[in-house]
């Protein structure tokens, strides 16, 4: 999950950051945190990389914070945007652009503990997290970022779309713990999103983030890989109103 802090005071930035990541640190949430001073700046990071959620300064020089949110909307129609300002006046606007939250300047730590609260509990509800021991650690991690998972020797790692996590335990358990569909294991070793592929070609399935995962080479397995995926190819149309 990546999360986006936008305010043209440096201070405020600072300290908001701060708070968002004890929230993160001790509710144990696996999120990278972002820091913007312009909300052109933040719509250009959009280009090259997605956010789940943008904590959103309202009285911005440029680009104030309700233009930022409108144009958040249209490229990331599904990010949460918690307003941060020096009053409700734009709460029409706000209501608008869908934001979730409004803080009030200047931050406090709990009252940004308890909107991000919120807002985690609302990522819970329409995008599944799954909970995995990394080493001591304890991962809430939204499944949809798991792109796809390897065993090597006695490791398993996860692969996100933001980084690499080793896991304690099996790609049995893990397996179980995603739940079927659109995870599918292809081999005793790797398991895929299939929705996270962005071609199957030469034998390998090429993920979104550029990596790559080997199909089984035995005739009879790969048939059964590659039938699967087109199954899943087919269904996605399908349920998308496309033919074929």
């Amino acid at each position: 999950m990546n999360i986006a802090i936008c305010d043209d005071e440096q201070e405020e930035l600072n300290q908001i950051k701060k708070y968002t990541e004890i929230f993160l640190e001790r509710n144990m949430f696996e999120a990278s945190v972002f820091c913007f001073s312009r909300g052109g700046e933040l719509i250009e990071a959009i280009g090259t990389r997605s956010f789940e959620l943008v904590l959103l300064d309202i009285y911005m020089d440029g680009m104030n914070g309700i233009e930022t949110a409108e144009k958040i909307r249209e490229l990331l129609p599904g990010c949460e945007i918690i307003f941060i300002t020096i009053s409700t006046d734009h709460a029409l606007e706000g209501y608008r652009v869908k934001a979730i939250d409004y803080l009030i300047k200047p931050v406090l730590e709990e009252g940004l503990q308890d909107s991000l609260g919120r807002c985690f509990r609302h990522f819970t509800n329409v995008s599944r997290m799954v909970t995995v021991k990394s080493g001591r650690r304890e991962l809430c991690i939204p499944a949809r970022t798991i792109l796809w998972a390897e065993i090597y020797g006695h490791q398993l790692t996860i692969h996100t779309a933001h980084q690499d996590i080793a896991m304690n335990g099996s790609m049995e358990e893990l397996e179980n713990l995603l739940g079927g569909m659109p995870f599918y294991r292809i081999s005793k070793s790797y398991l895929i999103q299939l929705k996270a592929v962005d071609k199957m070609k030469n034998g390998r399935f090429y993920m979104t983030d550029g990596s790559f995962v080997p199909i089984p080479c035995h005739p009879r397995y790969r048939k059964s890989v590659e039938k699967v995926y087109n199954d899943y190819l087919f269904g996605q149309s399908q349920a998308n109103g496309l033919s074929w």
